[in-house]
């Protein structure tokens, strides 16, 4: 019998082990709140440049975060934007797509509105 206080081969005690399976520790799935407010920041711009019209909104789009490892329709989005490179920065016409488009990588990009 090991004992409650030795260690099994993946650094886990025994007692953490639950009904026989692996103990696989828990994501971190909260967000920071940094980037909770900078999410819910764009979203308001988005929503505010919606609602105007479209032909006097520019807005300015960064690639502050990698592609690598993401989904593979994040990946032509963010192609379809004009983002290459990171930090790369594109100048777009307000309307809904490229809303839309804005909005499926928010979490990639920074977003300035022009005026």
């Amino acid at each position: 019998m090991l004992e409650e206080s030795l260690l099994t081969s993946c650094g886990v005690k025994m007692s953490e082990r639950v009904r026989g399976k692996r103990y696989l520790p828990k994501s971190n799935t909260k967000m920071e709140t940094s980037e909770v407010k900078k999410q819910e920041a764009l979203f308001a711009l988005l929503k505010d440049l919606g609602s105007r019209k479209a032909d006097s909104a520019k807005i300015k789009v960064t690639l502050v975060r990698s592609t690598i490892g993401r989904k593979p329709n994040q990946i032509k989005t963010v192609k379809a934007l004009g983002l290459r490179k990171l930090n790369s920065v594109v100048e777009k016409d307000v309307n809904p797509a490229i809303l839309g488009m804005v909005n499926t990588v928010s979490h990639l990009v920074e977003v300035e509105e022009i005026s």
